[in-house]
């Protein structure tokens, strides 16, 4: 009885899951003051893991990524 429910519960999460683990991200960069937008497609992690900041020069570079 407890294989059946075990699988019941297994089976029950492979329906509830995608096969497709892609993402649509929209990304906003801050150049300087200048700020752009655009959507970027990932295959997979978070859209947070393109987040990043960078100074050169005196000139600071961040961009800042949420799913869509």
């Amino acid at each position: 009885m407890k294989k059946l429910a075990l699988c019941a519960v297994v089976l029950s999460g492979l329906a509830l899951t995608s096969c497709s683990k892609k993402k649509d991200c929209s990304c906003e960069s801050d150049i300087a003051g200048i700020k752009s937008t655009s959507v970027v497609t990932i295959e997979s992690g978070k859209c947070e893991d393109m987040d990043s900041e960078t100074t050169a020069f005196g000139i600071t570079t961040s961009t800042k990524c949420t799913k869509e």
